[in-house]
């Protein structure tokens, strides 16, 4: 079968296409060929590992320029949708949906699309031309789809109050259902949502890992990496794999940090992976006052964390697979996930990890039975356990390898393909 997948980008480290990269590795073991159509390929040096790993078609994707996140018009839709110029909105959201649909249909015919995969464009309105030609794609032309739904259009934070007409886009079509239109999502809360707002029944695939693959460990390359950020040889690491943004709860990441360092002989280091976008910048100016105040020895090195590893000009640009193996825990203090890709490869690199129960943790991660440091609000308690752990870490290594033995179980790749190859073989009728 072929299969097309839509998305604004694919190949960089974003959740979208870090379960993309999955589901291909997946479907092509099924022996579907696959397409991609988007707005760009995350392709600057060290980002497109996708092309290297998973799924070498990348390189051929189809880029309409068009459902680029940043290109222009979808920037001005953006801006408009808190004015009260109605009329010039409709008329720039209908002419770009316009010539997206063209130009999809045109690749749909070209490459023999049997199946569309649409990732998160159907769900959330961050490009509101690229999911209404999308799903009047689908109408149109009678394709099957699965629609994989990362976020909600309801789980946005919005700044001011959304005009009429945005309001109703999003309404008619975020998400879109028809009757060759499987929907997928992430987490149960998801799936309740969905069907009590929208009466939309879908199947929850939750985020998984290759938990068969073995990691590498600490290597030639990576061997330079304390040096390359100035930490010491004795310096315990609390790793924090995560973008900086405020959801992520950073700050009690900061004062867990802060706390460790007093109590215990040896300095505790908080290093944070995840990059900041210029938009994110006050934010992290905010999160280094108070690691200031608290006397917290952090350090930001996302602009030296790409998808793959590299050197250039003597300088070494690390994958997150050369951070985890030096990491002592990993601290994940999110607010809301809406599954948590950090979570599960922490499990990967056998990890002691310290998280707060959010709310998609509580309903379908807790509930597998992995042992950790959770905790509902930051107290003494938590820096306790913390601190009893590192002191046994024989007790760490069981619980880490109870762990992998949970997810290798319950979070692989053989629970993505058992659940699509039922979505297909229920589609299949359709198709045919």
């Amino acid at each position: 079968m072929n299969i097309g997948f839509i998305s604004v980008r694919f190949g960089g480290l974003d959740g979208v296409s870090l379960e993309t990269d999955k589901w291909v590795q997946v479907l092509k073991r099924m022996g579907h060929k696959c397409f991609f159509c988007t707005g760009e390929i995350m392709d600057k040096p060290g980002y497109s590992f996708i092309t290297e790993r998973s799924y070498p078609e990348i390189k051929k994707a189809k880029i309409i320029p068009r459902m680029k996140l940043k290109y222009k018009e979808n920037i001005r839709i953006r801006r408009l949708r808190y004015s009260d110029k109605e009329d010039l909105l409709i008329h720039l959201v209908e002419n770009e949906v316009k010539a997206i649909k063209k130009d999809l249909i045109k690749w749909v015919k070209k490459k023999k699309i049997d199946l569309l995969i649409v990732e998160n464009a159907s769900c959330n309105p961050i490009h509101l031309p690229l999911g209404i030609a999308t799903s009047r794609l689908i109408q149109g032309e009678d394709i099957p789809a699965i629609l994989h739904h990362h976020d909600f259009s309801w789980e946005r934070i919005r700044v001011g109050k959304e005009n009429r007409i945005y309001e109703n886009y999003i309404k008619y079509y975020f998400p879109f259902d028809h009757r060759k239109v499987k929907h997928v999502v992430i987490n149960k809360v998801a799936k309740t949502e969905l069907k009590k707002r929208y009466k939309i029944k879908s199947i929850v695939i939750p985020n998984v890992f290759n938990y068969k693959k073995r990691f590498k460990v600490k290597d030639n390359f990576n061997k330079n990496f304390r040096n390359d950020f100035d930490l010491e040889k004795n310096d315990i690491i609390a790793l924090a794999p995560v973008r900086v943004v405020p959801r992520k709860d950073l700050k009690t990441a900061i004062k867990i940090v802060a706390e460790l360092d007093k109590r215990l002989d040896q300095h505790v280091v908080l290093v944070i992976t995840g990059f900041t976008t210029d938009a994110g910048k006050p934010h992290e100016t905010n999160l280094r006052r108070s690691a200031e105040k608290l006397n917290c020895d952090v350090r930001f090195i996302g602009d030296r964390i790409k998808a793959r590893r590299y050197k250039i000009d003597g300088k070494r640009y690390y994958s997150l697979w050369d951070v985890y193996p030096y990491a002592d825990f990993i601290v994940y203090p999110s607010i809301w996930e809406g599954w948590g890709n950090a979570f599960g490869e922490a499990l990967a690199f056998k990890k002691l990890i310290v998280v707060r129960r959010y709310p998609i943790y509580r309903t379908d991660i807790e509930p597998l039975g992995f042992k950790t440091i959770s905790f509902n609000k930051y107290g003494k308690n938590v820096i306790n356990r913390i601190i009893y752990h590192l002191n046994h870490p024989e007790e760490i290594k069981q619980m880490a390898e109870n762990n992998f033995e949970i997810a290798k179980r319950k979070l692989n790749y053989d629970l993505v393909e058992k659940k699509l190859k039922r979505i297909i073989e229920r589609l299949d009728e359709q198709i045919i």
